[in-house]
Protein backbone atom coordinates (compact mmCIF):
# COMPACT_ATOMS: atom_id res chain seq x y z
CA UNK A 1 0.00 0.00 0.00
CA UNK A 2 1.49 3.35 -0.87
CA UNK A 3 1.22 6.07 1.80
CA UNK A 4 -0.60 9.26 1.07
CA UNK A 5 0.96 12.72 0.58
CA UNK A 6 0.08 14.90 3.29
CA UNK A 7 -3.01 17.00 2.57
CA UNK A 8 -2.07 20.85 2.95
CA UNK A 9 -4.82 23.54 2.39
CA UNK A 10 -3.81 26.47 0.86
CA UNK A 11 -5.07 29.11 2.71
CA UNK A 12 -3.78 33.27 3.03
CA UNK A 13 -2.95 32.46 6.60
CA UNK A 14 0.44 33.32 7.80
CA UNK A 15 2.42 30.00 8.46
CA UNK A 16 2.28 30.34 12.06
CA UNK A 17 -1.70 29.75 12.02
CA UNK A 18 -1.60 26.73 8.99
CA UNK A 19 -1.96 23.16 10.31
CA UNK A 20 -1.67 19.63 8.42
CA UNK A 21 -3.87 17.58 10.98
CA UNK A 22 -2.62 14.18 8.40
CA UNK A 23 0.86 16.00 8.58
CA UNK A 24 0.99 16.34 12.69
CA UNK A 25 2.91 13.33 13.36
CA UNK A 26 5.50 13.02 10.73
CA UNK A 27 6.56 16.74 10.40
CA UNK A 28 7.61 19.27 12.79
CA UNK A 29 5.08 22.38 12.77
CA UNK A 30 6.36 25.34 11.17
CA UNK A 31 6.24 28.64 12.64
CA UNK A 32 7.27 31.97 11.93
CA UNK A 33 6.99 34.73 14.14
CA UNK A 34 4.03 37.63 13.20
CA UNK A 35 5.69 40.64 12.12
CA UNK A 36 4.36 44.49 11.77
CA UNK A 37 4.91 43.67 8.25
CA UNK A 38 3.07 40.83 7.69
CA UNK A 39 -0.39 42.71 9.20
CA UNK A 40 -0.08 44.99 6.21
CA UNK A 41 0.43 44.13 2.58
CA UNK A 42 4.24 43.53 2.21
CA UNK A 43 5.79 41.79 -0.95
CA UNK A 44 8.14 39.03 0.05
CA UNK A 45 10.42 37.28 -3.00
CA UNK A 46 12.75 34.26 -2.12
CA UNK A 47 14.63 31.92 -4.29
CA UNK A 48 14.67 28.11 -3.39
CA UNK A 49 15.61 24.72 -4.20
CA UNK A 50 14.25 21.60 -3.67
CA UNK A 51 16.05 18.29 -3.63
CA UNK A 52 15.28 14.59 -3.86
CA UNK A 53 12.94 12.70 -6.16
CA UNK A 54 11.87 16.09 -7.91
CA UNK A 55 12.80 15.58 -11.54
CA UNK A 56 10.31 12.99 -14.11
CA UNK A 57 7.10 13.77 -11.37
CA UNK A 58 5.71 16.81 -12.84
CA UNK A 59 7.00 18.60 -9.86
CA UNK A 60 7.52 21.65 -12.03
CA UNK A 61 4.33 21.95 -13.02
CA UNK A 62 2.70 21.43 -9.36
CA UNK A 63 4.80 24.04 -8.21
CA UNK A 64 3.47 26.40 -10.98
CA UNK A 65 -0.45 25.47 -10.84
CA UNK A 66 0.15 26.07 -6.66
CA UNK A 67 1.96 29.05 -7.48
CA UNK A 68 -0.50 30.75 -9.46
CA UNK A 69 -3.57 29.57 -7.00
CA UNK A 70 -1.66 31.91 -4.68
CA UNK A 71 -0.94 34.66 -6.99
CA UNK A 72 2.64 34.29 -7.34
CA UNK A 73 4.74 35.62 -9.70
CA UNK A 74 8.00 33.82 -10.60
CA UNK A 75 9.40 30.38 -12.60
CA UNK A 76 10.69 26.90 -11.67
CA UNK A 77 13.24 24.75 -13.51
CA UNK A 78 14.72 22.02 -13.70
CA UNK A 79 18.83 21.45 -12.96
CA UNK A 80 21.47 19.52 -13.84
CA UNK A 81 22.35 18.25 -10.47
CA UNK A 82 18.70 16.50 -10.08
CA UNK A 83 16.84 19.41 -8.28
CA UNK A 84 14.46 21.93 -9.49
CA UNK A 85 15.07 25.69 -8.53
CA UNK A 86 12.98 29.00 -8.82
CA UNK A 87 11.92 32.42 -7.45
CA UNK A 88 9.12 33.55 -6.67
CA UNK A 89 7.24 36.62 -5.00
CA UNK A 90 4.12 37.50 -3.66
CA UNK A 91 2.06 38.96 -0.52
CA UNK A 92 4.29 37.29 2.26
CA UNK A 93 1.61 35.22 3.55
CA UNK A 94 1.40 33.60 0.35
CA UNK A 95 5.09 33.27 -0.01
CA UNK A 96 5.05 31.76 3.34
CA UNK A 97 2.38 29.34 2.07
CA UNK A 98 3.93 28.09 -1.05
CA UNK A 99 7.49 27.68 1.01
CA UNK A 100 5.62 25.06 2.94
CA UNK A 101 4.02 23.44 0.29
CA UNK A 102 7.39 23.05 -1.29
CA UNK A 103 8.90 21.66 1.97
CA UNK A 104 6.45 19.15 2.71
CA UNK A 105 3.67 18.38 -0.01
CA UNK A 106 4.88 18.63 -3.79
CA UNK A 107 3.82 16.85 -6.35
CA UNK A 108 1.88 13.74 -5.54
CA UNK A 109 4.70 11.22 -6.94
CA UNK A 110 7.78 13.38 -5.26
CA UNK A 111 10.06 12.84 -2.68
CA UNK A 112 11.32 15.62 -1.11
CA UNK A 113 14.29 15.38 1.27
CA UNK A 114 15.08 19.30 1.97
CA UNK A 115 14.34 22.99 0.54
CA UNK A 116 17.12 25.96 0.60
CA UNK A 117 15.51 28.95 0.33
CA UNK A 118 17.72 31.70 -0.20
CA UNK A 119 18.25 35.44 -0.84
CA UNK A 120 14.73 35.72 0.81
CA UNK A 121 13.55 39.43 1.12
CA UNK A 122 11.03 41.72 1.78
CA UNK A 123 9.99 44.48 -0.95
CA UNK A 124 8.17 47.58 -1.32
CA UNK A 125 7.12 46.88 -5.07
CA UNK A 126 7.27 43.82 -7.18
CA UNK A 127 10.73 43.30 -8.68
CA UNK A 128 8.82 40.79 -11.36
CA UNK A 129 7.07 42.71 -14.14
CA UNK A 130 5.22 39.80 -15.14
CA UNK A 131 2.10 38.83 -13.02
CA UNK A 132 2.89 35.13 -13.87
CA UNK A 133 4.63 31.93 -12.30
CA UNK A 134 6.31 30.19 -15.38
CA UNK A 135 7.58 26.81 -15.83
CA UNK A 136 11.38 27.36 -17.54
CA UNK A 137 12.49 24.57 -19.93
CA UNK A 138 16.08 23.53 -19.96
Amino acid sequence: MIPSKPVLKLTSKPVSEITSTSASKKFPKITTPKTKTESVACIKRTDFEVFGKVQRVYFRKHTQITAKSLNLRGWVQNTPRGTVSGSMEGRCEDVNTMMEWLQKVGSPKSEIIKVDFKNMRTLKQHSIPDADFQVKKN
